[in-house]
């Protein structure tokens, strides 16, 4: 019986992308978990990186949810270390990237560089449209 009813729950547990709808949502975030990001946008993210028939169970989403809260938790308590160091009160993109390559995420933090310039660009080609505009 045993065997079974642990088949059971897994299979209730596991949820296919179409299904997902009309399962019911689970709570946003759980401090006391140590969650600081939200159920549903994790698990869009990890049914989108999988192939439509593959499943993702709840379990391995909030495994995620986990890992996530605590990578970001972890990175941007070094950068505020710096800033303390600096004296300084707002933690700036570079300085999540400095965090980033001094505890050994070099690789992303590369990425977040192309990510950031490209997105100041965006904004600065943005604000110069916007800029030049007369009212006639």
């Amino acid at each position: 019986m045993s065997s079974s009813h642990d088949a059971n729950k897994a299979a209730d547990e596991t949820v296919a992308p179409e299904e997902s709808a009309r399962q019911p949502r689970e709570p946003p975030i759980d401090p006391q978990a140590g969650h600081i990001l939200n159920y549903t946008p994790i698990s869009r993210v990890m049914r989108a990186a999988v192939p439509g028939d593959v499943m993702v169970s709840r379990e391995a989403i909030e495994l995620m949810q986990d890992c996530v809260s605590e990578f970001i938790s972890f990175v941007t308590s070094e950068a505020a270390e710096k800033c303390a160091a600096e004296k300084r009160r707002a933690v700036s993109a570079d300085d999540v990237l400095t965090a980033m390559n001094k505890l050994g995420f070099e690789n992303y933090s590369e990425a977040l560089k192309i990510y950031l310039r490209r997105y100041y660009e965006k904004k600065h080609a943005g604000a110069t449209c916007t800029s030049g505009r007369t009212n006639e």
